[in-house]
């Protein structure tokens, strides 16, 4: 109750200084404005956010969706999938076995429930190759 009676003492009492003094209010204002868009800048730079270009000069990267298809194509015409050694001539594996959770050194079978984790970006094709990068197997899955 105290909250909401200080918030509204506060709105009456800023409605007051506003129509007292607007002069005051707006050349505060014109200060403030190349301050805040300076700092915005700089954590726009931290942040490191860029702004998107809706033309495009490379093919398949653009705001519409006829760059799929051209990067799609590519990939197609690259050449034939390598097949991994140990594996047939006619079969092609392209889905990882295992996936490594980097902030827990934990790896997970892909039907685990705990490698959808949006730490899980290593990819392992064998159990083995996660425990020589320094992954611990997981205790729920097992792998």
């Amino acid at each position: 109750m105290k909250k909401i009676i200080g918030g509204t003492l506060s709105i009456v009492l800023g409605f007051f200084c506003f129509s007292a003094f607007p002069s005051a209010f707006f050349s505060l204002m014109k200060s403030l404005i190349p301050v805040m868009l300076i700092l915005g800048g700089c954590l726009a730079i931290y942040l490191k956010i860029e702004e998107r270009s809706t033309e495009s000069t490379e093919p398949g990267d653009g705001g519409n969706m006829d760059g799929i298809n051209d990067d799609i194509n590519d990939d197609i015409n690259d050449g034939p999938l390598s097949v991994p050694p140990g594996k047939p001539a006619g079969s092609v594996d392209d889905s990882p076995e295992f996936v490594g959770n980097t902030g827990s050194g934990v790896f997970h079978n892909t039907q685990c429930p705990y490698s959808t984790g949006k730490n899980c970006t290593v990819s392992f094709s064998t159990g083995e190759e996660a425990v020589q990068a320094g992954y611990k197997p997981c205790g729920i899955c097992k792998p």
